[in-house]
């Protein structure tokens, strides 16, 4: 509809139409409340609604258990602490993450983005690490 062509006569015509529209749906309320009634309370409401029909609620998910949500650090602190205790021959990625109860992926990460930044880590062979320097407090 162009704007244009609008008239206050359509309008007037568009607000009859809306006041009818409200009334009948008021109308098919108190018929479904009626069916609801009969029926027990068990025949859900979906008028004027198209589409799937609403989800059951379902209860609130919890998050994973674990060491989600550690301060900034905090897993740079717990690797060096074990690789300290490791000895010479230093300890593997798996087993580091099997002590700290990390994902092993994570133990990777850290090691190809923070710990090739310090000079107190080494590579030994591919998976295994030690500490190199002096011991921290």
């Amino acid at each position: 509809m162009n704007i244009e062509s609008f008239t206050s006569a359509s309008m007037e015509e568009l607000v009859t139409l809306a006041k009818r529209r409200e009334d009948l749906l008021e109308k098919v309320k108190a018929v479904e409340a009626d069916i609801t009634r009969l029926l027990g309370g068990s025949a859900p409401s979906r008028v004027g609604r198209k589409g799937r029909p609403p989800k059951a609620q379902t209860p609130q998910k919890r998050g994973r258990k674990g060491n989600r949500g550690q301060k900034p650090g905090a897993l740079k602190e717990r690797i060096l602490e074990v690789l300290e205790h490791a000895g010479e021959n230093g300890i593997t990625v798996a087993d580091i993450a099997s002590k700290l109860g990390v994902p092993k992926a994570n133990v990777h990460v850290w090691f190809s983005t923070t710990g090739k930044r310090l000079g107190e880590v080494r590579k030994i062979e591919p998976g295994r690490f030690r500490f190199h320097g002096a011991k921290r407090k």
